[in-house]
């Protein structure tokens, strides 16, 4: 970060920033404002539940009407959890889990076997049958 936007956040009453993350990323900047983390949300009204979604998300997916799933949306980072991820997921073969998110597949690492990803408008329509979202930064 450069001095100048670290002088500026030094100006700010509060800095919000999206996540704990950022957050510690911009205090080690020497700001010493009072920096805030809010994760970003989502319109519930647009994305709540949606029958016919979830039988196109299921059937993506070839996952039966009745299997749990569980959804992690992000980036293949260390930091975003995708090793804790594959961790939990080993525990509960009874639960189908699904990690969306873009990145250029020669970065996952090899040792967790992803095979494929998904679309944006895939994991959009994921938010219309979770039960449990997956959520981990380090």
């Amino acid at each position: 970060m450069g001095k100048y936007l670290a002088h500026l956040y030094q100006k700010a009453d509060y800095v919000i920033t999206p996540s704990e993350y950022s957050k510690r990323l911009i205090q080690s900047y020497g700001v010493t404002t009072p920096i805030i983390a809010v994760s970003n949300g989502i319109d519930l009204e647009k994305y709540g539940k949606d029958e016919h979604k979830e039988e196109v998300f299921r059937r993506y997916f070839g996952i039966e009407k009745n299997t749990p799933v569980v959804v992690c949306a992000g980036l293949y980072f260390r930091r975003k959890g995708i090793e804790d991820f594959v961790k939990v997921a080993e525990k509960m073969p009874h639960v189908r889990f699904i990690w969306l998110g873009s990145i250029k597949k020669w970065l996952i690492p090899k040792k967790l076997g992803i095979l494929s990803m998904a679309s944006i408008q895939l994991m959009l329509a994921s938010l219309a049958i979770l039960k449990v979202l997956f959520f981990r930064e380090r």
